[in-house]
């Protein structure tokens, strides 16, 4: 019984599923907050965007080979590669599928969300891109989830995009200590 748990766990915490439910979760407080109907495809896109997109983050770093190879994620990717491509390949026309009901400026503040998250890890090039950039991490981070999150709502507020603005970039402040170290 603890094995499989501890599976689960590893699963849970390398495909980043906690991250996708705490931004589905954020997405929500927003709503309620500001007393907006929660849209069930936006909740889906915000839901699957982070999926996907984390796990993007990581297969890139994947083929780079800057993953430990004893890591869980290493060990299902590098056993399971064809089945992850074609599943993540489907979420991605769900994806496709869902940005198609939002309305331009949901769209538009998503697909700059999107050049920020490209620009970020910046997949054509290892030496330049927007994570190297000493102590701005956190704001890329803070402004890409701020601009998503509030762009998927109704209307789009000033006053909680900042909030959750420094929300995630205090969040994330102990995580760039650490990645410094």
């Amino acid at each position: 019984m603890i094995k499989i748990v501890i599976k689960f766990y590893k699963l849970f915490v390398s495909f980043n599923f906690f991250i996708s439910i705490c931004a589905l979760c954020l997405f929500w407080h927003i709503s309620l907050i500001h007393q907006q109907n929660i849209n069930f495809f936006n909740s889906a896109l915000v839901c699957l965007l982070t999926f996907v997109g984390y796990f993007f983050l990581r297969f890139i770093s994947y083929k780079r080979g800057t993953i430990p190879q004893y890591s869980f994620f290493y060990l299902v990717i590098n056993n399971n590669l064809r089945s992850m491509i074609a599943i993540y390949s489907i979420l991605c026309f769900i994806i496709l599928y869902l940005i198609s009901k939002l309305e331009v400026s949901q769209f538009t503040s998503l697909m700059l969300a999107n050049i920020i998250f490209i620009l970020y890890e910046q997949t054509f090039s290892t030496k330049y891109n927007l994570r190297s950039i000493p102590y701005m991490k956190n704001v890329f981070i803070a402004f890409t989830w701020s601009l998503v999150l509030n762009g998927l709502q109704e209307k789009f507020n000033w006053r909680s995009f900042i909030e959750i603005y420094f929300f995630i970039f205090i969040l994330c402040l102990p995580f760039d200590f650490k990645d410094r170290e």
